[in-house]
């Protein structure tokens, strides 16, 4: 997933943020990500 993000980005800005990342997007769990309301989106 992280690949998607650092599309022009320098990988080391991806990797200092991933625990956000990690945070926002429910541990990368595809089951509670699909499940993600607009309040989830505007949170993340």
């Amino acid at each position: 997933m992280l690949e998607g993000f650092q599309a022009g980005l320098a990988w080391i800005i991806i990797l200092r943020k991933r625990d956000a990342f990690r945070a926002a997007f429910a541990d990368f769990d595809p089951v509670k990500v699909a499940a993600f309301d607009e309040r989830d989106i505007e949170r993340a």
